[in-house]
């Protein structure tokens, strides 16, 4: 290679070759697919590579997701007796390789041909969870009527916006559509008077409505748009 200078640098090795030792990754070994975050079973050959004269007792696994590329490491210095458990990384590629790699010599092998890795679906809707508005309830139409990526099936304000999905006193309903702080099932006059008893309060209340950690005019504001409404509506609440 170049050095610092546009010089070209060289060094000499001896290898010694073995020819009655075998080092072959047999699983995967091409055409399987593995799911992420599950567990795995890598397996490889080590014959002769554990006695003398080779003698490695340890080796590393890697993983490749572009196809040979770029590697990251998934287990270091593990006993080279042939089997080691991985957990599967989050990816979703169709050109995934295990490379096996003596931990304290020179020689590797890799899975004769790629294999597939396919990112986790948790509520098995077709869409993984990483892109998916609701991951553990099934939604294939990714409904969100507030438009806040939380889907409607999981969103404890189905018509306004609440991401945070904030809900103080634990009713199912998020405190953004939910004003009845009396628990009435409706916003009157008797919540409007609960709410100025806590006005300039911080730190979780009912009160605050949206959240920010104080009760002050923005949540008044809030209460008065909702007078005279029911709390919700909620995918969790009646």
């Amino acid at each position: 290679g170049l050095d610092a200078n546009g010089a070209v640098a060289w060094d000499e090795m001896q290898l010694n070759v073995v020819r009655d030792a075998a080092f072959d990754v047999v699983y995967p070994n091409g055409g399987e697919t593995w799911a992420s975050g599950t567990t795995e079973t890598v397996q490889w050959t080590m014959t002769n590579t554990d006695v003398a004269p080779i003698n490695t007792s340890l080796v590393d696994i890697l993983i490749s997701t572009d196809g040979g590329a770029s590697y990251d490491l998934l287990v270091a210095n593990v006993p080279n007796d042939g089997a080691h458990d991985v957990v599967v990384p989050a990816a979703s590629t169709t050109d995934a390789i295990i490379k096996v790699r003596a931990a304290d010599n020179v020689y590797f092998e890799i899975s004769a041909d790629t294999f597939t890795i396919t990112a986790p679906d948790g509520d098995l809707d077709g869409i993984i969870d990483t892109e998916d508005n609701c991951p553990a309830i099934a939604n294939a139409d990714q409904l969100d009527s507030d438009t806040d990526n939380v889907g409607d099936v999981c969103d404890n304000c189905t018509v306004v916006a609440n991401a945070s999905q904030c809900d103080t006193n634990g009713d199912g309903f998020g405190n953004a559509c939910d004003a009845d702080l009396d628990n009435n099932n409706i916003v009157n006059s008797f919540d409007l008077s609960l709410l100025r008893d806590a006005f300039g309060s911080s730190g979780v209340n009912d009160a605050d409505l949206n959240c920010n950690g104080i009760v002050n005019s923005f949540d008044l504001t809030e209460m008065r748009n909702a007078f005279g409404t029911n709390p919700g509506p909620s995918a969790f609440a009646p």
